[in-house]
């Protein structure tokens, strides 16, 4: 669909399918990043004849270095974009590491002279209406297994704490997760100071997996 110029960001607001056929189309928002094409939630199937939203739940805002893709089940119809266009010098962006070793995975970092707070982009299933504790951080699995994992936060110069231990311990017990699939357990925001992090933990560093979350950084 597109790139964001230089020096730009995506937010997407909403994608609505136009299908003219006589049969249903799936269709499915995904990002390319450095020539790989990412999932992020299933695709929507829109009736035949019809005009529908294609879900954009748990979607990262992108970068100049991302791009926008639609996949369509059969090669007729159209797609209608909608997105805010804004700056990269905005305070909002979404962080996303999409390659993940085994074990800790540091995802973001609060910058020096910063603070910073968890913004989720939340859906109504097709069409962004409000920034909400809801679907931050996200976690994808297309690595072909099952996998298990766990976020968890870290104090500035500090380690991550294990499942239910410690403060800093965000979730009561490590998840599971099947492949061709995306969770966002969170359903409250995480403040952050300069230097404090936020990890995710799998048990394998099997490709496809991928994580993200959306901050708002404050300076200070």
């Amino acid at each position: 669909i597109g790139t964001p110029a230089k020096g730009k960001r995506w937010l997407i607001e909403s994608i609505t399918a136009v299908n003219p056929t006589g049969g249903a189309i799936t269709y499915t928002a995904k990002f390319k990043t450095g020539g790989t094409t990412y999932n992020v939630v299933a695709g929507t199937s829109i009736s035949a004849t019809s005009t529908n939203g294609v879900s954009i739940s748990a979607f990262p805002i992108l970068e100049a270095s991302d791009t926008l893709v639609i996949n369509a089940s059969a090669g007729s119809g159209a797609v209608i974009v909608s997105l805010i266009e804004f700056s990269t010098g905005s305070p909002l962006r979404t962080a996303k590491l999409l390659s993940l070793a085994s074990g800790d995975n540091t995802v973001y970092t609060c910058p020096t002279g910063f603070a910073a707070r968890t913004f989720s982009l939340n859906w109504n299933s097709v069409a962004l209406y409000s920034g909400s504790p809801f679907q931050t951080p996200v976690y994808r699995n297309d690595s072909g297994g099952t996998r298990t994992y766990y976020w968890n936060l870290g104090n500035s110069g500090g380690s991550p704490a294990a499942p239910g231990t410690g403060s800093n311990a965000i979730v009561g017990a490590s998840r599971t997760l099947a492949t061709g699939n995306v969770e966002a357990i969170m359903q409250t925001f995480l403040t952050f100071e300069a230097g404090d992090f936020l990890n995710l933990n799998t048990n394998a560093a099997t490709a496809t997996q991928a994580a993200w979350v959306t901050e708002l950084e404050i300076q200070i």
